[in-house]
């Protein structure tokens, strides 16, 4: 189901668990012609990420996982490690001392590997859910793109778009 957030009554107690995009949903990268950040000065968190994540934050119960994909890595821009250093320091911002509810769910491949892991491919998502034993009606995700969007269909987990959230 698509939602606005708005439209949910009560959503702290209809989820368990938030996942999100990372890059234009909880992260901005203002380097210049650039999608996602090849460095560690190039990205901020995005506008009103961190007051609206302090609500739920502020309950324990929640488990997070942060899902992206990094072609940047298979098109040789950016190192795996280097790009994983930056979702750590992403969910260790986001998520103080929450941060091991937090799991990362990286995909390093290009568009035209077509592989398992790559969004729209639920893999990521239903991996949280077993991980985490999790219910898929107990997850949110959270995105900015199509293939977001597409992903939570495949998987079966509600979608909301980072806007609206």
């Amino acid at each position: 189901m698509i939602l606005d957030i708005a439209d949910v009554k009560h959503p702290l107690d209809q989820y368990k668990a938030f996942a999100f995009d990372v890059d234009r949903t909880l992260r901005i990268c203002h380097a210049p012609d650039q999608n996602y950040p090849l460095h560690d000065g190039d990205w901020l968190v995005a506008d009103n990420v961190q007051p609206i994540l302090s609500q739920y934050l502020a309950r324990s119960r929640f488990e997070y996982a942060l899902i992206t994909n990094q072609s940047g890595i298979g098109k040789g821009r950016l190192a795996y490690g280097q790009a994983l250093d930056m979702l750590y320091d992403l969910r260790n911002l986001l998520f103080v001392e929450r941060a091991l509810r937090c799991d990362i769910y990286l995909c390093s491949h290009t568009a035209n590997v077509h592989c398992p892991c790559r969004k729209p491919s639920p893999y990521a998502l239903l991996r949280f859910a077993f991980v985490r034993n999790l219910h898929l009606d107990q997850i949110l995700y959270i995105g900015d793109m199509q293939s977001d969007l597409e992903c939570a269909v495949r998987a079966g987990v509600d979608y909301c778009n980072a806007d609206s959230f």
